[in-house]
C-alpha cells in the first residue's frame, strides 16, 4: 500500500505505525459510513429517535461502564464528555498487546499517547455500549493491570 521507504519510515518511528489522528483519509468505507451517519444526523434517515435524544443515554452508559477502570492501579482518570469516554492511563498505551486483547472482548480501541477513546455511534443501543465498556476495561486491565 506504500513504498518500501515510506514503510521503513513509519515502521521505525515511536508507535511503529501511521499516527494520522482522527481523520478519514478518503477511505471509502469510513466516507461511506460517515455520510450515512451525516444522513442520520441530518433526518435524511428515518429513526425510531432523533440522534440528540440518545446522548444523554450514551453518556450515562459509558459512565457506568467505564467506572470499574478508577479502580485498575494502571489507570489515571476516567472522563465522559457527553457520548465520548476516554480511559487515561498512568504510561503509554502498549498498543500491540492493547490492540489483541481488545480484540479478544471483540472491542476495537483507539490508543493515543496513554489514551484510550470511547466514541460510540449515537444509535448505539445500551447492551453493546455495556458489553464495549466491560471489554475495554477487562482488556486495560489483563494488559496493564
Amino acid at each position: 500500500m506504500v513504498s518500501t521507504g515510506v514503510a521503513e519510515v513509519i515502521s521505525a518511528s515511536e508507535h511503529r505505525a501511521l499516527m494520522h489522528g482522527p481523520t478519514f483519509m478518503g477511505n471509502p468505507l469510513a466516507s461511506a459510513v460517515s455520510a450515512r451517519s451525516l444522513d442520520l444526523i441530518s433526518g435524511f434517515i428515518e429513526s425510531n429517535s432523533q440522534w440528540q435524544d440518545n446522548v444523554p443515554r450514551i453518556s450515562a452508559v459509558l459512565r457506568r461502564g467505564l467506572a470499574p477502570a478508577r479502580l485498575l492501579t494502571s489507570v489515571a482518570d476516567v472522563r465522559v464528555l457527553e457520548a465520548i469516554g476516554v480511559i487515561e492511563l498512568n504510561e503509554p498505551v502498549n498498543i500491540a498487546e492493547l490492540t489483541v486483547a481488545a480484540l479478544k472482548q471483540g472491542v476495537w480501541v483507539r490508543p493515543f499517547r496513554n489514551l484510550v477513546y470511547m466514541m460510540p455511534t449515537y444509535i448505539c443501543p445500551d447492551v453493546e455500549l455495556e458489553l464495549r465498556c466491560s471489554g475495554l476495561v477487562t482488556a486495560i486491565k489483563e494488559v496493564h493491570g
